[in-house]
């Protein structure tokens, strides 16, 4: 099996999973969450605000809860924040947006309770500090530790391993595609060389160094998205009005067959329930084939055509809604 038979099969179980199974079950599980705890994310957000204010102090030698804060914000704004939401609304069409934002609050009851039973779960290690996660309350929890040492390996792998590839090759190609006179592993020997001293410094100097650099990054990204909108302004009544319509009609090209109009839509949504995904890296794409010359490309080239002809051919056909 060569290495392209391998990536066609991860592709087809990737597929699979997203389109089938984990789209559904993440939004399924968002509202379910959302129903049992009576709209938490909306109730309780005056007090999520006021928690922030004093919670840099208080960690007793360990990490505070503005760091924690700090990491999980450094971990959720990266690929899949640019490079996924770009791919929702390219592979969805505008209406990808408000579905976008929809899946966003459902989701950020399923995000509370995932920190909650980290906190009710966690544990004390040798060095004082509190770890807790998903691994954690498998095994307190659900009193399994075999599938706790399961889940823990799975995420050495796809998140130790995986995403940062992913994030490294598309930083990589942007700068490659830039400057050609930098290699791409150029860019990879300095991040790790950027990276390294933090990453091997513990979770300690990790919160440290994610409290400063992850707010001024999610701040430059809302900055940058500000000023995009200003440059803008003129065009946003327009984009919010194909948001808007665009929800509930589909928006593909008219050449598109409804199969790979049916796959996109479901990367689109499986970019928007998970934007950290690593499949969520828009690859570059093979050329199109060229169609068959059509009447229309035959009367446009031909002298003889009649003006009849030619001014049916002008108008653009509507795309079907199916």
């Amino acid at each position: 099996m060569n290495l392209t038979s391998i990536e066609n099969l991860l592709n087809s179980v990737d597929d699979f999973f997203y389109t089938y199974l984990l789209t559904a079950l993440l939004i399924l599980a968002g509202i379910y969450l959302t129903a049992r705890s009576r709209l938490v994310q909306l109730r309780h957000f005056g007090t999520m605000v006021n928690s922030l204010s004093g919670s840099r102090s208080g960690a007793q030698g360990g990490i505070s809860s503005f760091q924690a804060f700090a990491v999980g914000l450094a971990a959720r704004v990266g690929i899949g924040n640019i490079a996924g939401v770009a791919l929702a609304i390219v592979a969805g069409g505008p209406g990808a947006l408000l579905w976008m934002w929809v899946v966003a609050l459902i989701g950020m009851a399923t995000s509370f309770v995932e920190s909650t039973l980290a906190q009710i779960f966690k544990e004390r290690g040798r060095d004082f500090t509190f770890r807790g996660g998903p691994a954690y309350y498998i095994k307190n929890g659900l009193g399994s530790p075999l599938w706790g040492k399961i889940f823990a390996a799975i995420c050495i792998v796809s998140v130790g391993v995986t995403v940062v590839m992913v994030q490294t090759n598309s930083l990589a190609q942007v700068i490659t595609a830039t400057v050609p006179s930098v290699s791409a592993w150029m860019v990879g020997v300095f991040l790790v060389l950027l990276t390294a001293p933090v990453v091997l410094g513990g979770v300690r100097l990790v919160a440290r160094v994610a409290e400063w650099l992850a707010p001024i990054m999610a701040l430059a990204y809302v900055l940058m998205a500000v000023v995009v909108i200003i440059l803008n302004i003129g065009r946003l009544p327009r984009s919010w009005g194909a948001s808007s319509k665009g929800h509930s009609v589909s928006t593909r090209p008219c050449s598109a067959p409804p199969e790979e109009s049916s796959r996109r839509c479901s990367t689109a949504c499986a970019a928007a329930c998970s934007p950290t995904r690593p499949g969520s890296e828009p690859s570059p794409m093979p050329p199109a084939p060229r169609p068959s010359p059509t009447l229309c490309d035959r009367a446009s080239s031909s002298p003889s055509a009649s003006s009849s002809t030619r001014s049916s051919c002008a108008r653009p056909p509507a795309c079907s809604s199916s």
